[in-house]
């Protein structure tokens, strides 16, 4: 199900008291694109959820936000342009609701692998036994070496690594070729993108793990998830609960015919069912 005809790229969403809020990478002057549905079909207007970016972040380049319910506040995830040194890093906010406003919190980058390239793609999973992890992308194509996807525990607030990263998986099949990003674990298993995010190439990778610590497997079959009718360039999976209760994935894509921004292409959000077959996960659009 394609969810309307705008830009709305790097999707991640949750459902809180049966709302859907999703939030995308910076479009339409947004930081960080926030809007709410309760049926997945109609969608609120466009607000922005971080309005002001922390003294660190330059504008322009707030991409793939992610949020975190914590005791009485929400903890917004999210990539910015570390002024510093001209690469990408993850910050942290907070707000009361989760449609923000969130405000920055911290005077640095909560994550930057500065010898990776820079830190993006923040997406937050809570395990069984409650602790809460970050999953990312090492940005090592900023520096035409390999990308890795990692995990780390995180602090009961949310504001900070309660422990060492460690890789979880990278770049090993040809079809996943230049890069893997876009992490995001659930029950059903480790979801990704690979391929080129500007290209028919892009598509959703997917690895069985036993939980944020993997270990990560892939299978030898291929993407998990490639072009289909109406969505060219699968990428950002985004495994959610949706208000009915049931299993959904969501994920950008492109056009079919109009790959890529300049050929007037947009990223629009997709939303399918997530089910288990033969104990496998299936995207049902």
């Amino acid at each position: 199900m394609r969810c309307g005809d705008f830009d709305f790229p790097d999707p991640f969403l949750t459902t809180v008291d049966g709302v859907v809020v999703a939030y995308a990478t910076n479009t339409a002057g947004t930081n960080v694109s926030c809007m709410t549905s309760t049926d997945l079909h109609q969608w609120s207007p466009v607000t922005d959820a971080l309005p002001a970016l922390p003294a660190w972040a330059g504008p322009g380049w707030t991409w793939a936000p992610s949020v975190l319910a914590r005791p009485g506040r929400w903890v917004l995830f999210f990539t910015a342009r570390y002024q510093a040194t001209g690469r990408q890093a993850i910050g942290v906010a907070t707000a009361p609701s989760p449609t923000g406003p969130f405000v920055p919190v911290g005077e640095r980058p909560l994550i930057y692998q500065s010898a990776e390239g820079g830190s993006i793609d923040p997406s937050p999973f809570v395990d069984g036994d409650g602790q809460a992890w970050l999953l990312w992308k090492s940005d090592g194509n900023a520096m035409r070496r390999p990308t890795f996807l990692w995990s780390a525990p995180l602090t009961a607030d949310g504001l900070a690594l309660a422990g060492d990263a460690q890789t979880l998986l990278g770049l090993t099949e040809p079809w996943e070729q230049p890069v893997v990003e876009g992490p995001s674990l659930s029950r059903h298993g480790l979801f990704y993108s690979a391929g080129w995010w500007e290209s028919a190439g892009a598509c959703i990778g997917w690895a069985s793990s036993p939980g944020p610590r993997g270990p990560c497997r892939k299978p030898p079959t291929g993407p998990w998830l490639a072009s289909y009718p109406g969505a060219t360039g699968p990428a950002a999976p985004c495994p959610f609960v949706g208000p009915d209760g049931g299993d959904y994935l969501a994920h950008h894509a492109w056009e079919p015919g109009r790959v890529g921004y300049q050929a007037g292409g947009r990223r629009a959000l997709h939303v399918g069912q997530l089910v288990a077959v033969d104990g496998l996960p299936r995207f049902r659009p």
